[in-house]
């Protein structure tokens, strides 16, 4: 991210993007940028979690929303 845009990786940075890439349809794009907001050490807020959760489960994917659940709780 930093390196192609020159922004700066926080959770806001994540934050805008999950949200883009989640408003245009893109759900598992938005998912991959959940996964590298977690790796970079960023803290999702529950609302993220939340629209994750339930982006798996519209997807027919539970199994993957019980996964985000248990991040959530840890």
């Amino acid at each position: 991210m930093a390196d192609d845009y020159g922004v700066f990786q926080d959770k806001y940075a994540y934050t805008a993007i999950f949200w883009a890439c989640w408003s245009c349809g893109e759900w598992e794009q938005a998912a991959r940028y959940f996964d590298q907001m977690e790796r970079a050490g960023c803290i999702p807020d529950s609302i993220i979690y939340t629209t994750l959760m339930r982006m798996y489960e519209a997807h027919g994917q539970v199994d993957k929303a019980m996964e985000v659940l248990e991040r959530m709780r840890a």
